[in-house]
């Protein structure tokens, strides 16, 4: 017995060692699946409750995943009308998605049938309208779904006649209808692979009465004259009126039935006395011209035999602007300098005042005067104005220097002056009080070249002053030249 309890403890404790050794066992507890969604199906759209854990989910039809299917673990929800699927029926399931090494792919879900119908095989036409006609407007009630109408004569669709769906009338006066009864119909439209176009509807019967044997001119229109405006009340049933001089119709006198009034100022006419009248234009086959309206005297007073001279405008300058005020009766206003029109300076009638600094003129002194335009036959252009003199200030020189690289201080050393401005000239290079070169012994031109290799005798910087005389003033300019040796 004795021998029998040492050994049980033996036992006890190699167990317990084994189990205690790293290699004994793994603490880690094997991933286990997921619980199965619970799915429901609104709709086209299937739905679940968030799996606890579920890294996504993978929405399937017979066991596969559909296109677009693997869904985020936050998705709860799939439209199954996304997917491309032909006609039948379907079983879909959702399957939890675990996480690697924590969780597996849970169970499929319940399933739940989604069916897909099939189009309709054959779209059937609408029904026909039922139309009425009320003197020339014919109507009916909508159609549901119908895509618009179509309003035939004799089964021919009329022009204007292809009306959207909410349209339940349209009227037959403006058709160019010919004279006797014409059957109108109108047909319902359908809508492409939905319905088609229903039958016509029951016909009414619409009656052009031929015109009157014997049209009646209309009344003739009363006029008045009022400055150089001729006026008169509408005359019922007028096509339009016809303005006259001495029985002729003027130039554009030939007016739309709604315009009552004309302008005889718009025409060129002679000097005089000029009968005018206003006849009323009859409709075809329905009304004839009226008779001559009233007649008004309208009278053109003839020119002025001798035109005067307008007066000089009084001009002065302020800055670059010279102003003046307005001569009544000018037709306009010419700048002039020297007595010579300027560029744009032809002006308008109400513009006094003109900026000389628009004008690219050179520096100098000029003298500015304005003459007031006379009118055609009325007036003549006035003298000149008082004179007033404007002083465009010279402009600074502008000089340009370019030169070649002094690889020689004894060499090809050049300075080359492109434009320097003025009347007094020279250049003096600073430290050779001998080396000037003033107007009548070199003057400076375009494009001339003077060298200074006998007056720069060294490697290294060197400045020259150019200076140029304007009048009283002096410009100069500071140039920085380097000598390299060879």
């Amino acid at each position: 017995m004795r021998k029998t309890m040492v050994l049980a403890w033996i036992t006890l404790i190699f167990g317990l060692v084994f189990i205690g050794c790293p290699g004994g066992r793994d603490p880690t507890p094997a991933p286990q699946p997921l619980a199965a969604p619970v799915i429901a199906l609104e709709g086209s759209v299937v739905s679940w409750v968030a799996v606890s854990g579920a890294g996504g989910y993978s929405v399937r039809i017979a066991g596969i995943q559909v296109e677009g299917g693997a869904l985020g673990a936050t998705v709860t929800s799939f439209d199954l009308a996304d997917l491309d699927l032909a006609p039948g029926d379907y079983l879909v399931t959702v399957v939890a998605l675990g996480i690697a090494n924590v969780s597996l792919d849970s169970p499929a879900s319940n399933a739940v049938p989604f069916t897909v119908t099939p189009a309709a095989v054959d779209p059937q036409p609408l029904p026909a309208p039922v139309i009425a006609l009320a003197d020339t407007v014919v109507s009916w009630v909508a159609v549901t779904g119908a895509g618009g109408y179509s309003v035939r004569i004799a089964g021919t669709q009329v022009e204007g006649g292809a009306l959207g769906a909410a349209v339940t009338s349209f009227d037959l006066a403006p058709l160019n209808l010919g004279v006797g009864d014409h059957l109108v119909t109108v047909v319902a439209l359908g809508v492409a692979n939905v319905s088609l176009d229903s039958p016509a509807s029951n016909e009414v019967p619409f009656t052009v009465t031929p015109a009157a044997v014997d049209p009646q001119p209309l009344p003739a229109p009363v006029i008045t004259l009022t400055d150089t405006v001729v006026s008169w009340a509408a005359v019922p049933g007028a096509d339009g009126y016809s303005v006259r001089i001495a029985g002729t119709q003027v130039e554009g006198g030939a007016l739309g039935a709604t315009v009552t009034s004309f302008d005889l100022a718009t025409l060129e006419l002679e000097p005089g006395d000029h009968p005018v009248t206003v006849v009323a234009l009859g409709v075809d086959n329905v009304s004839l011209d009226s008779p001559a309206s009233n007649a008004v005297t309208f009278t053109v007073a003839p020119a002025a035999v001798d035109p005067q001279p307008l007066p000089a405008p009084v001009i002065a300058l302020a800055d670059t602007v010279v102003s003046w005020a307005a001569v009544p009766g000018a037709g306009g206003y010419s700048v002039r300098i020297a007595g010579y029109e300027v560029e744009d300076g032809a002006l308008g009638a109400t513009v006094t005042s003109f900026d000389l600094a628009d004008l690219d003129l050179a520096p100098g002194d000029y003298v500015v005067t304005v003459v007031a335009l006379g009118v055609a036959n009325v007036s003549l252009d006035s003298p000149s104005s008082n004179e007033v003199i404007f002083t465009v200030p010279a402009a600074y020189p502008s000089l340009t220097i370019t030169f070649d690289e002094f690889t020689n201080p004894i060499g090809d050393q050049q300075i080359v002056f492109n434009m320097i401005i003025g009347t007094d000239q020279y250049i003096e290079v600073p430290g050779f009080d001998t080396v000037r070169w003033y107007r009548g012994i070199t003057r400076l031109e375009e494009g001339d070249t003077l060298y200074l290799d006998e007056h720069i005798t060294g490697a290294g910087r060197h400045l020259i002053t150019a200076r140029a005389t304007v009048g009283n003033r002096i410009y100069s300019q500071l140039i920085a030249i380097r000598a390299v040796n060879p």
